[in-house]
């Protein structure tokens, strides 16, 4: 099965999980099981898209992002008053207002609290999908109420896939368990609606499983999005980007003296920043999971810097490693797809190609999996990518000699067909002749 080519020509992967025919996976559920699934995520659908349409939320004035993917901010502070939390979505204001950036605040429990986020997320993309797309939000950045927004220079656009890469619907990290959700990237998209449909269905669809999870949030938006459904459609990046984490409280938290958030400004040794923040110099933001106690203590210290405009976080763009970071990465991952779609245009007119050449579908496959789960690694990409690298060469070599085989043989049955046309066109003009000279 060929897969769909949108406009720029380059073939698409089926959402199966393969981009040239479908993979086999084993049907154990029954009919009934499947009918059941589809009434409670209709049902989901609909329940979820009546709630969310009473609460338009609030956020600031939408500001022309000319020349840019439009990206609209999202995050989530309800419940209790909490000044830390609204000292850091406060952080982001001089960026939101540098690059036009509209910021959507949940400030009120739509549903159980591992939900809301996704519920929020459902409803804007609805929302700009009923705008006309010339004027609808491009991109929703989620981000978790404790990041804090470190350096303003830098545009959320530089993270964004190339124009031609139109299927990527959603950009995350890893932590140390997996996804992480505490940062990341989703595309308005009809896709992404239905990615977060599924995310709101896991408690009706897989009640038993829903409940066993531990961090909920986390483990089923990670279960939805490396489903055969939506995998192709999500890239990792690297973490540092836009989801740098603080890695343990810096000592000198407790005073603020020195380099006391391991920013890199020169007051500490290069080791010692690396080991508390994982984030270089001039990095967007920063996270804090999984510091308990120490959280507090070290989400002020960074917001009172940040307050005071601390010149160690605010590095001008050009002098960060972004650019050339985002630049490398998005030419890895374009390579690796281009070479797919190259290989697919190889096969196509091959009979039965995955049996004559078994190793470059092995070949594919990996390259495959390991953009859909590996992407940030550049190494490991990179080696799938030479070894699919060196199929195609071999098949190609291959293809090449039987084309030449096959036009020799073509050559020579043209001439042969054309001396035995010749020689019956010649009978039948003697005959013709012939039959001329007997008539009376």
């Amino acid at each position: 099965m060929s897969p769909v080519l949108p406009a720029n020509g380059h073939p698409l992967p089926n959402a199966n999980g393969s981009y040239l025919r479908p993979r086999k996976y084993p049907n154990s559920t029954s009919k009934r099981m499947r009918l059941r699934n589809i009434i409670l995520t209709i049902l989901t659908i609909i329940g979820t898209f009546l709630l969310l349409h009473r609460y338009a939320g609030k956020h600031g004035a939408t500001v022309v992002q000319n020349g840019q993917p439009r990206i609209a901010k999202v995050t989530a502070l309800y419940g209790h008053p909490h000044p830390l939390y609204e000292r850091a979505i406060r952080s982001h204001k001089e960026h939101n207002k540098r690059h036009g950036y509209p910021q959507y605040v949940l400030d009120r429990q739509l549903t159980n609290g591992y939900w809301n986020k996704f519920a929020y997320l459902l409803h804007l993309v609805i929302q700009e999908l009923a705008k006309p797309e010339s004027t609808r939000i491009e991109w929703l950045f989620w981000t978790d109420p404790n990041v804090i927004l470190l350096n303003p220079n830098i545009p959320l656009s530089i993270f964004l896939p190339p124009s031609s890469l139109t299927d990527i619907n959603l950009l995350v990290t890893k932590d140390r368990t997996g996804l992480s959700p505490s940062a990341f990237f989703l595309r308005v998209s009809e896709d992404s609606m239905r990615l977060l449909v599924s995310i709101l269905a896991q408690p009706a669809l897989d009640p038993d499983e829903t409940s066993k999870a531990y961090a909920k949030d986390q483990e089923l938006f990670q279960k939805v999005a490396h489903s055969d459904e939506h995998r192709r459609g999500m890239l990792y990046t690297p973490r540092p980007w836009f989801n740098a984490a603080q890695r343990r409280a810096h000592p000198g938290d407790n005073n603020n003296n020195g380099d006391s958030n391991g920013d890199g400004d020169g007051n500490g040794s290069s080791a010692e920043a690396a080991a508390v923040f994982e984030g270089a110099p001039g990095a967007l933001l920063v996270t804090f999971p999984r510091l308990n106690g120490d959280r507090w203590q070290s989400m002020a210290a960074y917001l009172d810097r940040v307050e005071a405009r601390a010149s160690a976080f605010r590095v001008p763009l050009a002098r960060t490693t972004y650019l050339a970071d985002t630049a490398a990465y998005w030419e890895r991952v374009y390579g690796a797809r281009e070479l797919l779609w190259n290989s697919e245009e190889l096969l196509r007119p091959v009979r039965d190609w995955n049996e004559k050449y078994p190793g470059i579908e092995y070949a594919m496959d990996k390259v495959a999996d390991m953009l859909a789960a590996e992407a940030e690694q550049a190494d490991v990409l990179e080696e799938a990518v030479r070894g699919l690298q060196g199929e195609y060469d071999r098949v190609s070599k291959e293809e090449e000699k039987s084309r030449k085989e096959y036009h020799a043989w073509r050559a020579q049955m043209t001439e042969h067909e054309l001396e035995l046309t010749k020689e019956m066109e010649g009978d039948l003009k003697k005959e013709k002749e012939d039959k001329g000279r007997i008539k009376p």
